[in-house]
């Protein structure tokens, strides 16, 4: 998670649109002392959206499978 964060936050100032994909939901904390990566980009200013969000703003992204 917090590589994940990190990597956001050094290339969301380059030219390519930066998203962070996450399933998790930032109210959902189950009272764990830390705060998930939906709150954390919150704060942060990073963009973030579910699997079903991204592909619903980005009509022509195409995925690959290995």
């Amino acid at each position: 998670m917090l590589s994940l964060i990190l990597y956001g936050l050094k290339n969301r100032e380059s030219n390519n649109r930066l998203v962070i994909v996450s399933e998790e939901t930032e109210s959902s904390n189950d009272n764990k002392s830390f705060k998930k990566i939906p709150a954390i980009c919150k704060i942060l200013h990073l963009e973030i959206n579910s699997l079903p969000q991204l592909m619903e703003n980005y009509e022509g992204i195409e995925f690959e499978f290995k």
